[in-house]
């Protein structure tokens, strides 16, 4: 007999089990998520302005129900100076235009939707800054593409405009002695915006007349005043945390301890952004007599300029030389005694002004025209260099030590010229910021690395020494353990017994004819290049495989993306400039100080890298001493990026 209600629920259970594999089947077709960053914006566009920061990722796979990978992420925000408002304090506490992903709610983030995270905050700095963002960091969603997580963008933050801000920093008398003629100098520092004309830097009040000074026929009155540099002008500025210095030349003709007083911008003449920041006061001793007084000039560099940054184009470099002394300079005696390098750094002199041209920006010392204790004087050569580089001068005053001074320990001066632009109509070579260092090129084929690492995994270190020509010494290998090993293990997971040996190995002996020359300690350096980047030591085959490339200049075949993000930073700093990947160049000094690639042995140029410790220290303010700063160091070197 017929059982409708019993046929209407087989029924229902058929469909629902159809029901059942018809939705499975559709979830399984959309695939996995594939998460992109699609753009990064800002709202402001000064520094120090409140905006919105905003980072809009996409899915380009199947649905995402759930957060996985969306909040694992990289920015380096904080490196260009962006500042979190309190209302997103942190780079994890942030605002979205949407609900997050949720299967529970019914809420995923569906194939083609976007989801824009924000933070509320400012730049404190200005110029194009560098922004990055990488989602699902460390690979934690499993996704159609895992190639497509990371956007760069630029973004330009104008400057502050602000007022001026005048305040007197020091008040100077170079002698001690009554009634002895000597310099007196008034430094006046803006602390804020651009001071375009004279207003308030000449209106002055003083109590150099309350205090006995007398001015000398050199500078009469307080108005016939010496400066350091031109009045400031639209052209020419006294631009923030610059300086000018007045003085005059006089003497006190009473003795003890004496009030000095200066102000400027006495009657308020110039609108400021501080008013109440304009004087200054000082006591200084005046003697009866010279009581042993020591009185010296003393001679220090405090800058190189070139007035040009193109190549091939004539410009003046300056080298400035002051007297820091408590005497006058008289003679230019330690003046034209000096050391500069410029004539080995691609500097071609024009005819006008040889290496050993007495041109300067004022008359050489006399007993009639000194250099007054506080002045300077520049010295000049017209030329050009002849190629685009980063150029370490150096220049020595008094290099022989003929002038007795003040102080013997300061006549050295080094700074950095930047050429990074062809003059129109000719065609530099761009060099490294070294010399013409070729690009790091590998050593070994990429199948020699793996047969290397294959000897030394599988304790086949026999085979190893036979192409090396070496005989096994256990003696040096435990050296090797001492000295390098124990060090080099310390903060990373305990290996295998056989990775120890691989290693040890490969730091005592070398896996080819190149890393044996690279010697023991540079083998070390490469496996703590490998710890940095990956944060561990070898511990597969494969991985002391992408050691030994690492060693031999070849590109490793496993990548660290934070590694490389952290690196691009470093180039910016040091390039001032975004790296261009697909340019061989930049790409070589990325990956060498991400991954600390090495050199050939034989084409190591000491020389080269004594300059680009030089240079290094330039622009961190020490010299190198972490892998880090090795591999930044070798990067500079030999990799041939320019500025």
């Amino acid at each position: 007999m017929f059982n409708f209600k019993k046929s209407v629920s087989v029924l229902f259970i058929i469909f629902g089990v159809c029901g059942f594999f018809f939705a499975t089947k559709t979830q399984a077709e959309t695939g996995n998520p594939d998460l992109t960053v699609t753009g990064i914006t800002f709202s402001g566009s000064q520094q120090g302005e409140t905006g919105k920061l905003a980072v809009t990722i996409k899915n380009l796979g199947g649905d995402l129900n759930n957060t996985a990978g969306l909040l694992n992420t990289y920015n380096n925000f904080s490196f260009q100076n962006f500042v979190f408002d309190s209302s997103t304090p942190s780079a994890t506490q942030f605002k979205t235009d949407r609900a997050l992903p949720d299967l529970s709610t019914n809420n995923p983030l569906k194939t083609n939707e976007s989801i824009t995270f924000s933070w509320v905050g400012k730049f404190n700095t200005s110029g194009n800054l560098y922004l990055q963002y990488t989602v699902d960091n460390a690979n934690e969603l499993v996704e159609t593409n895992e190639n497509n997580n990371s956007l760069s963008v630029s973004i330009s933050i104008g400057a502050i405009i602000s007022k001026p801000d005048l305040t007197v920093t020091n008040i100077n008398f170079s002698s001690s002695v009554k009634n002895e003629n000597g310099t007196l100098s008034v430094t006046v520092k803006n602390l804020g915006g651009d001071l375009t004309s004279g207003q308030g830097l000449f209106n002055w009040y003083n109590n150099l007349s309350a205090q006995n000074f007398i001015f000398s026929s050199e500078t009469p009155s307080i108005l016939a005043y010496r400066a350091n540099r031109p009045d400031p002008t639209i052209s020419n500025p006294l631009k923030k945390e610059e300086s000018i210095t007045f003085s005059w030349v006089g003497k006190f003709n009473t003795s003890g301890n004496l009030y000095l007083q200066f102000t400027i911008d006495n009657a308020n003449e110039l609108d400021e952004s501080n008013e109440n920041n304009n004087t200054l006061s000082k006591s200084i001793v005046i003697n009866d007599s010279i009581n042993n007084v020591d009185k010296k000039p003393d001679l220090t560099v405090t800058g190189i300029t070139f007035s040009t940054n193109y190549a091939n184009q004539v410009g003046t470099i300056s080298v400035t030389i002051k007297n820091n002394g408590t005497a006058l300079l008289t003679s230019s005696k330690g003046l034209l005694n000096t050391y500069f390098n410029l004539s080995n750094q691609n500097f071609l002199f024009n005819s006008e002004t040889p290496i050993v041209s007495l041109k300067t920006n004022r008359p050489l010392p006399t007993t009639d025209y000194p250099l007054m204790p506080g002045e300077s004087i520049s010295r000049l050569w017209l030329g050009k260099f002849t190629k685009i580089n980063n150029y370490y001068l150096e220049y020595t005053v008094d290099n022989g030590n003929e002038l007795d001074e003040l102080n013997e320990s300061n006549n050295n001066y080094s700074g950095i010229i930047t050429i990074d632009k062809n003059y129109p109509g000719t065609d530099s070579p761009v060099l490294a910021p070294d010399t013409a260092n070729e690009i790091i090129k590998p050593t070994i084929k990429i199948t020699e690395a793996a047969v290397s690492a294959n000897r030394l995994y599988d304790d086949k270190l026999s085979e190893v020494l036979a192409e090396l020509k070496q005989l096994r010494d256990i003696v040096k290998e435990q050296a090797t353990k001492i000295k390098y090993f124990e060090n080099l293990t310390n903060n990373v997971e305990k290996l295998s017994a056989k990775m120890e040996t691989a290693i040890n190995s490969f730091i005592t002996y070398g896996a080819d004819t190149n890393t044996q020359k690279l010697g023991a300690g540079e083998r070390a350096a490469v496996m703590y290049s490998y710890k940095n980047a990956f944060n561990k030591l070898p511990e597969t085959e494969e991985e002391l495989t992408d050691a030994i490339k690492i060693a031999n200049g070849r590109w490793p075949s496993i990548t660290n993306q934070g590694a490389e993000n952290k690196a691009k930073e470093q180039f910016q700093k040091i390039y001032k400039r975004v790296a261009d990947m697909s340019n061989a160049n930049d790409n070589a000094a990325v990956t060498v100080m991400a991954y600390g690639l090495r050199q050939k042995a034989e084409n190591r140029n000491l020389n080269s890298e004594t300059n680009g410790i030089k240079i290094f220290k330039a622009i961190y303010g020490h010299t190198p001493s972490s892998t880090e700063d090795w591999n930044i160091m070798q990067a500079i070197t030999y990799s041939g990026a320019s500025r």
